[in-house]
């Protein structure tokens, strides 16, 4: 990011935005990141959120939650931004759904992605089929940061060269190759990448 860049964070729940916010504030000389509170979705309004149990990073959406949230989308938000250069996505199973209110930005920004891919099976390849039905020319790579089920991230990067865009990367960990196996043999039988690479990574 550049110096002059600013970092927006989405928490819809008042608590831990509340905290979020003090623990930002605290931090000397950090006056380029802003907290709001709302979440992001496909569509402006307000939905039903559950908070997670002992765990408020496992908090989401979701239509038995108890508590109502406002959410918006990143197009309505980014709608004046003259340059937005990076997405970063980890919203429990509500990725899809952000995506989708993102389309007009990535278009015209084509920013960098991270987007977790690991709290729905078919986010697999959902995601990248969202994302490159926007703009093809992204080149794609998979890596999974922990030696859990968990922290599973795709990356996209805007390319120049459209048979760039048709090759997925992945990054793999050693004791993790079988899982690795499996995710390759189901985004090449659904199409999502023409050619699929490996390397691998202690």
């Amino acid at each position: 990011m550049e110096k002059k860049g600013t970092i927006y964070s989405f928490e819809p729940n008042f608590a831990t935005y509340e905290k979020t916010k003090g623990n930002i504030d605290s931090l000397i000389g950090q006056h380029n990141i802003t907290v709001v509170n709302k979440g992001v979705s496909n569509k402006s309004g307000k939905l039903n959120f559950r908070e997670g149990k002992g765990n408020a990073g496992g908090s989401r959406i979701d239509t038995d939650g108890s508590i109502t949230i406002d959410v918006t989308t990143i197009d309505e938000f980014c709608e004046t931004f003259s340059k937005m250069d990076f997405i970063k996505m980890d919203v429990e199973g509500a990725e899809c759904d952000a995506l989708y209110g993102s389309k007009h930005t990535i278009i015209k920004h084509r920013p960098h992605m991270a987007i977790c891919v690991y709290h729905k099976y078919d986010d697999l390849w959902n995601v990248p089929r969202i994302i490159l039905s926007f703009d093809n020319m992204y080149k794609c790579y998979l890596r999974h940061n922990s030696r859990k089920r968990t922290e599973t991230v795709m990356y996209f990067v805007p390319c120049n060269e459209v048979q760039q865009a048709t090759t997925l990367s992945i990054y793999e960990i050693n004791p993790l190759r079988d899982l690795y196996n499996s995710v390759r043999k189901q985004l090449q039988s659904r199409g999502v990448a023409s050619e699929i690479k490996t390397k691998v990574i202690s």
